[in-house]
């Protein structure tokens, strides 16, 4: 029996079976469905909601929001929002690969979107799309330098994200240049992460390819685009399996799943409508005007093709002012406000007596407030087709947990009171204002709650069998379990061995958990009592 010496995570952002398994069918995806064949495989469900952060975070540390602290990028200080590492940090020492490297196993990490900064491992890092340090970008590191050699200068992403705000501050404006572009990043991590498991020692590598999300929020109606994508997906898990080679186990996971962007919800016109939120005054620059007409006539793509060629001067006035009022733009009369939204992701918050600086819901009437805007959303309905819609809605503790018990306190203080869950019918919801409706068509697509999970390799069954009830939380287990390391005991996923063959060591060998914290606790402070010569 060959036992497994190393585990190689691919992460593909916003993968799908609704679009993969019926092109691995027909022999489009050959890499795909021999993997699908001979391994086993199932959809992964995401957090809620299902957005890029938390879900690589929850993934990477086995822990649900309400641990993390966090449900999107952006947290909640006051009225004001900060991207969320600012409050909560990096979840340096808790991530697998942390955890891994702590126990002498060499890791080969590129490309994770909960990276902001490369740091210390026992191996080598590069910062996902996310970072926020252009000098932290790799570690050690000079590894920069090496793999600005390997491809001709390193991208992180197609797109440049402003993580001290929170904001996409650069992108391609025209679709032949997204696409382009998207297909150049591509290639530039693929070449760098293969330059890494060939170059680098190795126990535990984990890359992200981000490039499936941004072509399927754009092209999601053009098939064709799409399948460009994942038959070059396809053509690089076939070359990361032989530079693996046969006595690594393989997992290809993603954040979330993906769909059809049919409606658009606008969360904070609704909240106005009911008189949940109010403004002073509202002023939406001349750029919203144009963008509802250009929405209304389905002109958007010829918008931001006309926007391209314009003289830069005007393109800075106008960027930035173009997506209406966002809620950092909106002047709220706190004090007759009693729920407010922040971001694209659904979350509600109520403005509570003694938690918000003017709150005036009284925290008597809390759950009766959340209980009366979940009515409403239930009984959405779409004014221009008539159809009903209604919205489904979780309340926080219902989704999240800390383990303690208490939810008012710590890290979960940040956590919305309400999250909208979307799905088919409700496919995005902004909280922006000046559109005059709260429903409008939708474009490309967004995220759905499954995405993909797929183990292949020497310990794994190769049956080709489907399975079910599969949470984005049992990776993190599911791989220190591979590695016979024992699972911290507040991890929330479990180990998945179902997977693993009958006879091998891996389905029989025991699960174990650690209390991580108190063992790093205990050897940080063995080290001070020696520095201090007191041991």
């Amino acid at each position: 029996m060959v036992h497994s010496k190393r585990v190689l995570v691919v992460g593909i952002d916003g993968a799908t079976w609704d679009l993969i398994e019926p092109w691995a069918v027909r022999g489009e995806l050959p890499t795909f469905r021999s993997l699908m064949e001979n391994g086993v495989w199932g959809e992964l469900e995401s957090t809620i909601p299902s957005w890029t952060i938390p879900a690589w975070s929850s993934l990477s540390t086995g822990l649900n929001p309400g641990k993390l602290g966090f449900v999107i990028f952006m947290v909640k200080d006051g009225y004001r929002f900060m991207p969320y590492f600012f409050k909560c940090g990096q979840e340096k020492k808790r991530n697998i690969w942390d955890i891994v490297s702590k126990e002498g196993k060499k890791v080969c990490i590129a490309n994770l979107p909960n990276i902001q900064s490369a740091y210390s491992v026992n191996g080598c890092m590069v910062v996902g799309w996310l970072y926020i340090n252009r000098d932290a970008m790799t570690y050690p590191p000079g590894l920069k330098g090496e793999l600005d050699k390997i491809c001709g200068g390193y991208i992180v992403d197609i797109m440049t994200a402003d993580m001290t705000k929170g904001e996409i501050v650069d992108s391609p404006v025209t679709d032949g240049d997204y696409i382009r572009k998207s297909g150049e990043v591509l290639g530039k991590h693929h070449n760098c992460f293969k330059f890494l498991l060939d170059k680098k020692d190795w126990d535990f590598g984990f890359v992200v390819y981000a490039e499936p999300d941004r072509i399927q929020h754009r092209f999601w109606s053009d098939k064709k685009i799409l399948l460009d994508t994942y038959k070059k997906l396809d053509t690089n898990l076939k070359e990361l399996l032989e530079k693996a080679g046969q006595d690594t186990n393989i997992f290809l996971v993603s954040d979330h799943g993906f769909g059809p962007n049919r409606r658009i919800f606008y969360i904070n016109e609704w909240l106005i409508k009911e008189g949940y939120l109010r403004l002073n005054e509202f002023k939406p620059h001349v750029s919203s005007r144009l963008f509802i007409y250009a929405s209304k006539l389905n002109v958007i793509s010829l918008i931001r093709m006309v926007f391209a060629h314009l003289p830069k001067k005007i393109q800075d006035r106008f960027k930035g002012k173009s997506g209406f009022l966002k809620y950092d733009d909106l002047d709220i009369d706190w004090k007759n406000t009693r729920a407010f939204a922040y971001s694209v992701c659904g979350d509600i918050y109520l403005n509570v007596k003694g938690r918000e600086p003017d709150g005036c819901v009284d925290p008597r009437d809390y759950k009766a407030t959340c209980d009366e805007i979940i009515g409403k959303l239930k009984d959405l309905k779409d004014p221009i087709t008539g159809e009903d819609i209604p919205a489904r809605v979780f309340q926080r503790d219902e989704i999240y947990h800390t383990g303690t018990g208490d939810m008012s306190r710590a890290k979960c203080c940040y956590l919305p009171d309400l999250v909208i869950h979307v799905d088919g019918r409700l496919s995005e919801v902004s909280p922006n204002v000046g559109h005059g409706h709260i429903f409008e068509r939708g474009s490309g697509g967004n995220h759905l709650l499954n995405g993909i999970f797929l183990a292949y390799g020497p310990d794994i069954k190769n049956t080709g069998e489907k399975l079910d009830g599969l949470k984005i939380y049992d990776i993190a287990p599911t791989i220190l379990h591979t590695f016979g390391i024992p699972i911290p005991q507040d991890t929330d996923g479990r180990v998945l061995k179902e997977i693993f063959k009958d006879d091998s060591n891996l389905a029989e060998r025991p699960v174990k958990y650690q209390n991580t914290f108190e063992k790093l606790r205990l050897k940080t402070k063995i080290r001070k009592l020696r520095r201090k010569g007191d041991l």
